[in-house]
Order: C-alpha cells, then sequence, then structure tokens
C-alpha cells in the first residue's frame, strides 16, 4: 500500500525524506565515526565516511555467499594502504554507501525485473524515468511485435528523452564482481537495438522470406551446445546494446557449431544471421561488398560464390536420388567450407553422375541445374583465375556459409512460386469448366 498526500507519494514529500535520512544517520551515527572523516568518492562532499557497508543479497546463484557479499571491502591488512582502516581506502558516505546497497539490493532481488542471468552472470538493466521499458525485454524475447517496433524507429527523431543504465556482476565468495558498466542515451541503446535486428536478418532456408528475429537464448544456443562462457555472452550482449562489433571469437563458434551440424540444423536463420552480422562487422570498410539478409546476384566474393556452389550440387542430388540419409553437403560442407579446392573437385564429379542420371527422368531441370552451376564456374574463374580458391579465412568461411544458406532459400522461395502459379493456373482452369 502507498501512502498519499496532496502532491503523490508520501515518500516523495522532501520533509518526509529529510527526516528519516536525519534518524538514519543519527541511529548509526556512532558506526560512522569510526570510518573518521574525509572527501566522499562518489558525491565529492567532505563529512563522515562509513567504515563498512552492509551486505548485497541476491548473488548465491552466481557465485556469492549466500549471506551477502560485498562491493568495496578491505579486510585484509594486504588490501589496505597508508595505514588507512577498512572503507577509509575508498571512503564513501554513509549516505551514498546505503544508497547502492539498496539499490542493489532492490535490482537482484527475486523475481526482478530488471535483471536476467545467463551463465553465472547477473545482467541489471534500468532506465532514469520510464520504468516499463522494453528495449532488453526485446532482446531477451524478440517477439515480433517487439522488434517491429524497434525497426520503425527513427534514430534522428527528438524524443526518448531518457538514460539507460546497464550492469553486468557475479558473486566470488564474499566479494561482488563488476564484469560491465554502461550508461548511454535510452535513444542511442535503441539505435543500437535496431541496427543488431538488421544485423541479424536472413531469408529462411525453407519458406524464402525473412526468418522472424532471434531471441538472445536461440544466439546461445548456435554458439555453444551448452552455455557459452560468459565473455562471450557479454560479446553478444554489448553488440546488442552498445553497437560494439562482433570479433572472430563469437564467429568461430558459430562456424564451428555449423560445421558439425547436418540437415536441417545447418539451415537454423538464428547461427547464419550471427554469422552475417559477424562476417559484416569484420569487413565493414573494405572494398568487398557487405552480406545481404537474401540471395545477391552482384556479390562475387570467391567464398559465397563456392558456398552457393555446393547447395545446387546439394540440390541436383535430390533431384536426381530423392531423400537420402547422407546428402553431399553432409559428406562435403565441412571441407569446402575452409579449403574449397580440395572439396569441389569430388563434388563436381559426383554432380556429373547426377547431372547424367537427371538428363534420363528430367531433361528440363537438368538443363536449369546445368546452367546455374556454368554460371557459377565462370563467375569463379573470372575472379579467382582458377576453377577454385584455396584455404579460406574465417570472414571467407562466413561468406561461404551464407552463400550456402542463400541459395538453399532462394531455391526454396522459387519452387514456392512455381507451386503458387501452378496452383492459380489449375484453380482458372476449374473456374473455366465449371462456366
Amino acid at each position: 500500500m502507498i501512502c498519499l498526500y496532496a502532491e503523490g507519494a508520501l515518500i516523495a514529500n522532501p520533509a518526509v525524506r529529510g527526516h528519516w535520512r536525519t534518524h538514519y544517520e543519527s541511529a548509526f551515527g556512532e558506526r560512522s565515526q569510526k570510518g573518521g572523516e574525509g572527501m566522499c568518492l562518489i558525491s565529492g562532499a567532505f563529512g563522515a565516511i562509513a567504515a563498512t557497508h552492509d551486505k548485497i543479497k541476491g548473488v548465491g546463484n552466481l557465485g556469492g555467499q549466500a549471506a551477502g557479499v560485498s562491493l568495496m571491502s578491505f579486510d585484509k591488512p594486504a588490501f589496505r594502504s597508508y595505514g588507512w582502516d577498512q572503507n577509509a581506502n575508498s571512503p564513501v558516505s554513509p549516505s551514498r554507501a546505503a544508497a547502492y546497497v539498496l539499490a542493489l539490493n532492490d535490482l537482484l532481488k527475486a523475481g526482478s525485473a530488471q535483471r536476467r542471468n545467463h551463465a553465472g552472470v547477473g545482467f541489471l538493466f534500468w532506465t532514469k524515468i520510464a520504468p516499463n521499458d522494453d528495449t532488453w525485454d526485446a532482446i531477451e524475447s524478440a517477439t515480433p511485435a517487439q522488434v517491429n517496433k524497434l525497426l520503425q524507429l527513427d534514430p534522428n527523431a527528438v524524443g526518448y528523452p531518457d538514460e539507460f543504465y546497464f550492469l553486468g556482476v557475479s558473486g566470488n565468495g564474499g566479494r561482488l564482481l563488476v564484469r560491465h558498466w554502461y550508461h548511454d542515451s535510452l535513444a542511442r541503446v535503441k539505435a543500437n537495438v535496431k541496427a543488431w535486428f538488421e544485423g541479424l536478418a536472413i531469408a529462411d532456408a525453407f519458406s524464402g522470406a525473412i526468418a522472424d528475429p532471434p531471441p538472445l537464448w536461440l544466439l546461445l544456443k548456435s554458439i555453444a551446445r551448452d552455455e557459452p562462457a560468459p565473455d562471450r555472452i557479454l560479446d553478444l550482449v554489448q553488440r546488442a546494446i552498445e553497437g560494439q562489433p562482433l570479433g572472430r571469437s563469437i564467429l568461430a563458434a558459430a562456424l564451428n557449431r555449423q560445421r558439425a551440424s547436418t540437415k536441417k540444423e545447418r539451415f537454423r536463420p538464428e547461427r547464419i544471421g550471427l554469422i552475417r552480422l559477424c562476417t559484416n562487422d569484420l569487413t565493414r570498410g573494405e572494398t568487398t561488398m557487405l552480406m545481404t539478409q537474401t540471395l545477391d546476384s552482384g556479390q562475387t566474393h570467391p567464398a559465397y560464390l563456392c558456398g552457393r556452389l555446393l547447395a545446387i550440387y546439394d540440390a541436383l542430388q535430390y533431384q536426381a536420388q530423392g531423400e537420402l540419409n547422407r546428402t553431399v553437403a553432409d559428406s562435403y560442407y565441412s571441407l569446402a567450407s575452409i579449403n574449397p579446392t580440395a572439396a569441389f573437385p569430388r563434388v563436381d564429379d559426383l554432380g556429373q553422375k547426377h547431372l547424367r542420371k537427371l538428363r534420363r527422368d528430367k531433361p528440363g531441370a537438368m538443363l536449369a541445374i546445368q546452367r546455374e552451376i556454368q554460371q557459377l564456374h565462370q563467375l569463379l574463374a573470372d575472379r579467382c583465375g582458377a576453377r577454385f580458391p584455396g584455404p579460406l579465412n574465417l570472414e571467407d568461411q562466413g561468406r561461404f556459409a551464407i552463400g550456402f544458406h542463400h541459395q538453399r532459400a532462394e531455391s526454396m522461395a522459387r519452387a514456392a512460386a512455381r507451386k503458387l502459379e501452378n496452383n492459380s493456373e489449375d484453380l482458372t482452369s476449374d473456374a473455366k469448366d465449371i462456366l
């Protein structure tokens, strides 16, 4: 229950707040006297210094003691400087010490809407004005409504006169570890999250349409079988909130999971979207073109073309032999994505056999696929002066994965369009028969 007075909540009344501040300082006066006097590092005011600070609760499942932990503590002689005792080594006034402990306890309490745990790290987030801002929820849940709202945001428009705060903490015995701290305007954070989802967007390999935006938990699964290390989770969160470019460690983790996957698992849109985001982050500013959301027929990078070529050979095998337990991609994806020149001569040989079989059964399909293969071979010869490039660096392995995925998505989109066209023709024919 909140008690009200004429101008709002009673606790907001300056007189009430002043009374309880005086009461608190008086009640803890003896404790404050032990800390002596000095300049508070938080407020800059000269006065009493808190000798000790209260315990911070709620980090028992983050590696801290269940009884509570300390953010600032100098309980051993080795931690003290120039003979200063306890928290005189880092002087903070009693009121400021109480304020940060109370704030952290509120953020860390069970069921807090401003806390999320990942891999032993508690991510705390809040705003200065708006109590129900959904920026973090959009990253965590990524519902279409939340993401569409962000994507429609105009970062140049005046609005969101608020501040966003982000803190990553964990426990180590009796101490609280601050793993990360970030503070920026809410408008800039929303613009960063908008760019995050734009960068992750990728075509769905089974429909050809742009896949649904991925929530954070799916992205974490795309880089590790179990929960990834805290520093990798922090990398993703920093990219989403702060706009910090992703590095090679995230790209390498996603590519390793991609090579270990088979069949439908190889076409997980959240993993390919993350590979696209990493690749573009690492190559932005270079002369090469950035990776797009859907198939880019103007993209002639050899690694991208090789990825497309393998997807075509995989589709060719399906046309010639139907559903199999192990496909061309299952057998050669890993090698082809690292060293195309070692894998594609064998893939080409298999492709010729499949083309001969398809010539007997489906000559029209054979001609269409053969034409696509010849076009890609010609583009490869024009770009790298050889049939296939040699070993690929990490960024080019990302381009290969995206090319493979794009080609599959484009093929499925074409198949869906043909099916729709055939159904429309059948309906028109039926209508004429009825008339």
